[in-house]
C-alpha cells in the first residue's frame, strides 16, 4: 500500500511537472503568436498609409488630367470656331 501511495506521488508530481511544462510552452507560444500579430499590424498601417498616398496621388493627377482634356477641348473649339470661316471661303480663280 505505502509503495501503491508512493507510486501515486511520483505520478501526481511528474504529471505537474508535465503541465507546467505545457503550460510554460503555451505561454512562450502566445508570446510568438503576439510578437507576430505586432508585426503584421504594423505591416498593415504601412500598406494602408503607402495605399493612401498612392490614391492622393492618383486623384491629383486624374485632377490634372480632367483640366488638361478641358484646356485641350476649349482651344480646339476655338481652333474650329476658327477654321469654319476658313473653309467657306473659296479660292481667288472663282472669284467674278
Amino acid at each position: 500500500m505505502e509503495r501503491d501511495l508512493k507510486a501515486t506521488r511520483v505520478a501526481l508530481a511528474n504529471s505537474q511537472n508535465q503541465g507546467r511544462d505545457q503550460a510554460k510552452g503555451l505561454t512562450e507560444l502566445s508570446n510568438q503568436v503576439d510578437a507576430k500579430a505586432g508585426q503584421l499590424e504594423a505591416a498593415l498601417a504601412r500598406a494602408q498609409f503607402s495605399l493612401k498616398k498612392v490614391k492622393e496621388e492618383c486623384n491629383s493627377q486624374e485632377e490634372e488630367l480632367r483640366k488638361m482634356a478641358k484646356s485641350q477641348a476649349h482651344y480646339k473649339s476655338k481652333v474650329q470656331v476658327v477654321l469654319l470661316p476658313l473653309r467657306t471661303l473659296r479660292p481667288a480663280s472663282h472669284l467674278p
